[in-house]
């Protein structure tokens, strides 16, 4: 435990707890360094694995990409699940006996196979799906229901053009009379302007700035 690339609590010490945290991030890091950027981009833009991030695919585009990678995510999160119960004993408990290879880098020994408890691993990879699908969509304002469903693989593929934008953006959003329930610009909106104060205060700052300079 003390190997592990990052600090954890006194009662989270113990083989259960760990685990759990080391699969969380499993998604994310697939036995790399978690500073090693030029892997992990291979890992995050990998194109048949954009379900474990709640993310859209390649062939995903819009319109009704949203809802088949939100579809994509479930059968993730639901199968990871499923193999979590595996992991359990005749009593419906943990079983630390049954364990799952999980590739993992430490500190000091670098990469390693790991042998771990199967129902934390699976558990903890579902709970990183589940995550990400608040961090990477847009929510109705209640945050219960998913409106749309982010794209990273072809940020990573190549430059964001208008021909891009267009696949990837929800007819709502293309739309410059309907308002979208994300908040974006719809019909009637105006850039509000900046009261004179603030540019006032703002020239006032560069002022003060290239005095310090001098």
């Amino acid at each position: 435990m003390d190997d592990l690339q990052f600090s954890i609590d006194a009662d989270m010490a113990d083989l259960a707890a760990v685990t759990l945290l080391v699969s969380v991030r499993d998604n994310d890091l697939k036995g790399r360094s978690s500073n090693d950027l030029t892997q992990l981009s291979a890992v995050h833009g990998d194109p048949d694995s954009q379900d474990e991030h709640c993310l859209r695919s390649k062939v995903e585009d819009e319109p009704g990409g949203s809802e088949a990678a939100l579809s994509d995510c479930r059968a993730f999160i639901r199968g990871k699940v499923l193999d979590a119960l595996d992991g359990l004993d005749a009593n419906g408990v943990p079983d630390p006996a049954v364990r799952t290879s999980l590739p993992l880098h430490l500190s000091r020994r670098g990469s390693i196979d790991a042998s771990l408890p199967t129902y934390y691993v699976r558990i903890g990879q579902a709970i990183h799906a589940v995550q990400d699908s608040f961090t990477h969509t847009y929510r109705t304002a209640d945050g219960m229901k998913v409106t749309v469903v982010l794209n990273w693989v072809d940020t990573v593929d190549g430059p964001w053009t208008s021909r891009v934008t267009a696949r990837h953006t929800p007819p709502s959003w293309m739309s410059a009379t309907t308002p979208t329930s994300c908040g974006r610009r719809g019909a009637g909106w105006r850039p509000r302007r900046r009261p004179r104060s603030w540019a006032r205060r703002s020239t006032r700052r560069r002022q003060r700035w290239r005095k310090w300079r001098r």
